[in-house]
This record gives C-alpha cells, structure tokens and sequence, in this order.
C-alpha cells in the first residue's frame, strides 16, 4: 500500500510522519517518487487555502501516470466553514479529475490545533496567566469539545487564530513551546494517545475520527 498524501501546511507536514509511525509503522516516508516501493508514503504540504487545490490537482496527475500509489489522502482545515462544507468542496474541486487511485478526505475541524487542544493531560488545570485564566473562563477547553470553540472578539481572534493561541499558552504553562515551524513537543507518543483517548472517551473532536482511519489498515 502506497499513499501520496497532501496537508494543510508546515505544521501537518512535520507532525503527521510521526503520528502514522505510532499508527501503522509498516509505512515508511520517502521523499522522491524513485524511492516509493512498497508500505511508502509521500507527503506534500499544501501551503495552506487556496494553495493545497495546485497540490491535489499535481497529486491526480502523478497518482495517473506513474501508477504507484494505491490511495490520495488529502488533510485540510475547514476553517470558518462546516467540516460537510469543506468535505463538499473538495469532492466538487475532484469532480472533473479522475483519480486511479482510493481517495480519503480528512477534514480538520477547524484546524490542526483543535485536535492538539484534546489533550486533557496538559490542559490548563490552574493557570498562571491572566490570559490563559481568560481564555479558559471563556471556554474551556479540559471539559468542553474543541472542536465548538468560538471566535474570541477579546482579541479580535477567528477561532482557528484562537485555537492557535490557546494551545501556545496551554503548553507554555508547562515549559513547551509549539509553533507551526516547530511542532515537535506533540509528534511524541504520549501526546498523541491522549489525543485519542479523548475522542474515544467522550466523542470530542470528532473529525479526528477520519484521520485514524486513513492510516490504520
């Protein structure tokens, strides 16, 4: 099984390889087409919305011509839309693009940090900040579903802005630093566990559902 796979940005680019290690480590990252034998994936960044629809139209034509993978997975935010928008949008872009290979849509709902913001173990329990002390008062996070985190007007944030925000000063607190450039402190293990454990635990941060099930086969 051979997978091309297209994400949002940096961030996914970086934190995605070590997560389907812990999911399927039979897969291996290349990162040239000569090197995709068999169990190798590559992965592209998509430099975001509306950059990624160059990324997924060049993914088709190389899936078509060089026969070689068996599945597309394409992972993007949806942003201020519905994750049922966002999915519908893709599935229209593909629509006059047939692709050889199986196809499998992960929606972010919202984004990339909602899902990080699933993890109870580093949620702001008591926090030190007058910010983070707002941002929890105004939703938290340890007991409400990230995924129906608002816009914060406070800051005049949308809520993938706000999510972002929330979760550098969540795992500040706890001597860690997250960027999108360097996302390394949640592609460990543990952080990732947790993340499933609150979606099987509680159905939180639902669209993080399709994302195991891209990779676990």
């Amino acid at each position: 099984m051979n997978l091309y796979i297209v994400v949002e940005g940096l961030a996914e680019k970086k934190v995605f390889p070590s997560w389907i290690q812990i999911l399927n480590p039979k897969l291996t990252q290349v990162f040239t087409l000569s090197e995709v034998l068999n169990n190798n994936y590559l992965i592209i960044s998509g430099n975001g919305y509306p950059g990624y629809f160059d990324h997924i139209k060049d993914a088709v034509a190389t899936i078509n011509s060089t026969k070689k993978f068996d599945k597309l997975i394409i992972s993007i935010d949806s942003e201020e839309q519905t994750k049922q928008e966002k999915y519908e949008e893709v599935l229209d872009f593909l629509n006059d693009k047939p692709c050889d290979s199986e196809i499998h849509i992960i929606v972010q709902h919202f984004c990339l940090e909602t899902w990080l913001l699933g993890n109870q173990k580093v949620g702001p329990r008591n926090p030190k900040t007058k910010e983070l002390s707002a941002y929890k008062q105004f939703f938290n996070v340890l007991k409400e579903d990230p995924e129906r985190l608002p816009d914060y007007p406070n800051e005049n944030l949308n809520r993938a802005q706000f999510a972002f925000l929330y979760l550098k000063k969540m795992l500040k607190e706890k001597r860690m630093n997250y960027t999108k450039a360097s996302p390394k402190v949640v592609c460990h293990k543990s952080y990732f566990k947790e993340i499933k454990n609150r979606l099987d635990k509680t159905s939180h941060i639902e669209s993080f559902s399709s994302f195991l099930e891209a990779f676990n086969f």
